[in-house]
This record gives structure tokens, C-alpha cells and sequence, in this order.
């Protein structure tokens, strides 16, 4: 993919160089939406940019606050878009979006994960009932880490190359552990959601299903090694089918 027009013009205030994480998405319309991480000059917040009449317009951000937000992603379902985002080293929040606009419907909450990442058999193979009922939700997670695997390729958050931000060509790049084992896949089919959430340690996963901000666990994976830059994404798109409704 060829390198993202700039985004023009930049707030004074930002370190272009801290520019991390980008996130495509498409608004309603069918025109192209970007959200990344970028510094405000004190914290990082996550940004927003849209593509039109050939130029990216609109640059604002979309969370304000004390504390860093990074790993944007972006679910839209028959019910709407959700802006979701890590914040913290365990904390991911997340927000109703009007992606034209590039606007919040509310203030984003966090998800409520408890202990669920910890409470279900870590199993590194076969299925694991869903979420109490006995029916398996199979993934073929195999497919996704087999062994001898080559070093990980770009992915959905790596818009290949250089992205000029601000009118300074930086490179816009995501945590190689976080960000390729952070992933959410939606359809506009669908009114659920899947989000895929590593463990604090990073030894391991945990895929939600997600509806209006209620989360339901469905299944916990150990982590590959090496974590492929599209881990995340794979393996929430592999539930999908599973929990689309």
C-alpha cells in the first residue's frame, strides 16, 4: 500500500514523531477514516482524520484527559461504530463513534473484564465450550502460528511505509506485542461484536463477544511465538460467524 496523504494541518502542540498504531475504516458514505495514537504535546491521544475530495481533512482528536490512549480500533455493526483503545496496561475503553463527523456519542467507559481473562481453562488446543453453553466454538487458531513460521508480515496496522503526518514523513508504527494481539472484527451484517485481548503478560488471549458495551467471554488462547503482525485481527475475524446474529 502506498504511503497515506498528509494530514494537514497538524496542531502545533503534537510530536509528530510519536505518531503510532493507524486504524482504516470506512464511514457510511464509503469514503476512508483514519485513527492512530499521537501526542498532544503532554499525552497521547487518539486522532482522527477523513478522506476527502483527495486530501485528508477534519484532524481532531477524539479523547482528551490525563494518561496515554493508544491501539485504536474501529467495530461497526447494524447497530453502529464503536471507537475501542487501550489505555492503560490493562485498561481498554470504548465509545460510541459517528464516523463521518468523526464524533462521540458518549463518554467512553471501560470494559468490564474482571477476572474473566483468568477464570476459563487456557487450553492449547481444541475447543472450549462457549461462554457456559455446550457448544464448541472452533477457530482453527492452528492455522495462524505454524511452527517454522517466517517473521511477520505487515498487517492492518501497518500502512506500508512512511505515512507523512503534519507535513513530516514519520513512520506510524504499533506495539509489536499489544497491537498484534489486540484485534475486533465487526460486520455490518452483525450486531455483535469479537474482540480479541491480550493477557497483561502477554502469555495469552482472551476473545469476547461484545454487544452495546456488555461483554461475554468465549474462549482463552495461549500466545504464539512469534506473535504475527496480524494475530489479533485473524483471530477475531475467525469468531465472527460463531457470534454474528
Amino acid at each position: 500500500m502506498s504511503a497515506l496523504p498528509a494530514v494537514d494541518p497538524a496542531p502545533p502542540a503534537a510530536d509528530a514523531a510519536t505518531d503510532a498504531a493507524p486504524f482504516l475504516a470506512l464511514d457510511r458514505t464509503g469514503s476512508a477514516v483514519l485513527v492512530w495514537s499521537r501526542s498532544d504535546g503532554a499525552y497521547k491521544k487518539i486522532a482522527y482524520a477523513r478522506f476527502s475530495g483527495g486530501a485528508w481533512t477534519d484532524f481532531h482528536y477524539l479523547t482528551f484527559g490525563r494518561g496515554d490512549d493508544e491501539e485504536p480500533r474501529i467495530g461497526t455493526g447494524r447497530t453502529g461504530s464503536f471507537l475501542f483503545y487501550a489505555a492503560g496496561p490493562d485498561t481498554y475503553l470504548f465509545a460510541p463513534l459517528e464516523l463521518v463527523r468523526g464524533r462521540l456519542f458518549a463518554a467512553p467507559r471501560a470494559l468490564k473484564l474482571g477476572n474473566a481473562r483468568g477464570d476459563i481453562p487456557l487450553l492449547p488446543g481444541g475447543a472450549v465450550t462457549n461462554g457456559g453453553v455446550d457448544a464448541p466454538v472452533v477457530t482453527g487458531l492452528a492455522t495462524l502460528t505454524p511452527s517454522g513460521s517466517a517473521a511477520p508480515q505487515g498487517g492492518p496496522l501497518d500502512p506500508g511505509g512512511l505515512v507523512t503526518q503534519g507535513g513530516t514523513d514519520v513512520p506510524v508504527v504499533s506495539s509489536r506485542t499489544k497491537a498484534s494481539a489486540w484485534g475486533v472484527a465487526s460486520s455490518g451484517d452483525c450486531r455483535r461484536m469479537v474482540l480479541v485481548i491480550p493477557a497483561r503478560d502477554l502469555k495469552s488471549v482472551s476473545v469476547f463477544r461484545f454487544a452495546g458495551g456488555l461483554i461475554n467471554v468465549l474462549q482463552r488462547h495461549p500466545m504464539p511465538a512469534p506473535i504475527t503482525e496480524t494475530f489479533g485481527e485473524e483471530t477475531a475475524s475467525s469468531y465472527l460467524p460463531a457470534v454474528c446474529d
